[in-house]
């Protein structure tokens, strides 16, 4: 292979490697814009069957701060937070999760429970229709709508 033909080929491959990383950063950014905000919990449902819903006002908050993107809430009874992290264009998934541990009881405190733990399985979303859906098992979300101001 002489050395113009070897030249176009490098040529082709760094194109390609350079649009392929272009796409990447834009679909982040748009996913990225479409979570910043507030958003109100409204049901939690595993395997298909609506199961729980919110006893009291839940919300969550996603936040760019410089290179990352952090997320806070009120709960039932608790302030929590921590870092979102793996946001694609489909996946998604939280670290350092942190709660305030003020006492909780009755069916506020059962659904506080769940509600947190759930942080830990989620993998995936989708949007739809001013609806943000956190998926964590096959067929099963948190569902919430967005926050309006």
């Amino acid at each position: 292979m002489n050395c113009r033909m070897k030249n176009f080929i490098y040529l082709i491959v760094a194109v390609v490697l350079v649009s392929s990383c272009s796409n990447d950063d834009t679909n982040f950014s748009e996913n990225l814009d479409l979570f910043l905000g507030t958003w109100q919990l409204k049901s939690i449902t595993f395997q298909g069957d609506l199961i729980l819903t919110t006893p009291s006002a839940v919300t969550i908050e996603f936040i760019k701060n410089s290179q990352e993107v952090t997320f806070n809430g009120s709960s039932t009874c608790n302030n929590y937070g921590g870092d979102v992290t793996n946001l694609t264009e489909t996946n998604i998934s939280f670290s350092h999760f942190f709660n305030t541990e003020i006492a909780c009881s009755g069916d506020k405190g059962n659904f506080e429970i769940t509600y947190f733990n759930l942080f830990s399985k989620i993998d995936r979303y989708n949007f739809m229709n001013n609806i943000l859906k956190l998926y964590f098992e096959d067929n099963s979300y948190v569902s919430f709508e967005r926050e309006v101001i």
